[in-house]
């Protein structure tokens, strides 16, 4: 999706799924949005490596994908920043085959889906955050955690966080699987994060914020911290680890 537009533009999928291997956004200021006004889904296969979404060189604005999206193989983001412009917003709802991974490798990936966004893990899925990116994770319906295709089940989606710039719960109550890795997570003020276990070399919880661990935490499911920061005082604090 190239520099063509003067103005911000939407590309609607309607009724129909469309297959991509790899989606590239190149404008230097006009943000697209991929749209589904009939249910259309956004699929994601490649027959050899990994589906891709890029960020090209010339790209300078963000853009979002409102349509649903499946991940029928291994996913890469690629953005350009930290900041806005490199910034990728998924705001659609989500189903992951058996066994994919979607590996953020640059810029920063937000989800931002609401309650009514169907979110469909079919098992041994994760997300990886690779040093220098980011995820972003606001939003009332939490896209790491959801039913499986088939089984009458709830499946969680680990996360393999390396990056410092790390794995931000910015608004909202979120779940996932294990949050493991050599990066730093954070949850923002009033926001919520339920994971299996962590172990990162950061932790910081703010105030009004809450983090819970599901596992019994000894052994394989033992949380493990370089360093906590929890909002508040020792005596008085104003986050929760529970």
């Amino acid at each position: 999706l190239g520099p063509a537009i003067t103005n911000h533009a939407s590309v609607d999928l309607q009724a129909t799924d469309r297959t991509v291997r790899n989606l590239r956004f190149s404008n230097p200021n006009r943000s697209y949005t991929v749209a589904s006004s009939g249910g259309g889904k956004l699929v994601f296969e490649a027959s050899a490596g990994p589906a891709s979404i890029q960020f090209e060189i010339g790209n300078q604005a963000a853009h979002e994908i409102t349509a649903p999206v499946r991940f029928k193989s291994d996913m890469e983001f690629r953005g350009l920043f930290e900041e806005a412009p490199g910034r990728l917003t998924l705001s659609g709802g989500q189903a992951w085959d058996p066994g994919k991974t979607f590996t953020v490798k640059s810029g920063t990936l937000r989800y931002n889906l609401e309650q009514a966004d169907q979110v469909i893990s079919d098992g041994d899925n994760t997300l990886v955050i690779d040093e220098g990116a980011a995820v972003e994770l606001a939003g009332t319906r939490t896209p790491l955690s959801g039913s499986h295709s088939i089984l009458a089940t709830v499946t969680h989606i680990d996360v393999v966080n390396n990056s410092l710039a790390g794995f931000l719960i910015t608004a909202g109550n979120h779940a996932a699987g294990a949050v493991t890795g050599t990066g730093s997570t954070s949850i923002s003020n009033a926001a919520s994060l339920s994971a299996e276990v962590i172990r990162q070399s950061a932790l910081t919880i703010n105030a009004g914020s809450r983090v819970t661990l599901r596992s019994s935490g000894s052994g394989a499911g033992a949380s493990v911290l370089g360093s906590l920061s929890l909002a508040g005082t020792p005596s008085a604090p104003t986050a929760t680890l529970h």
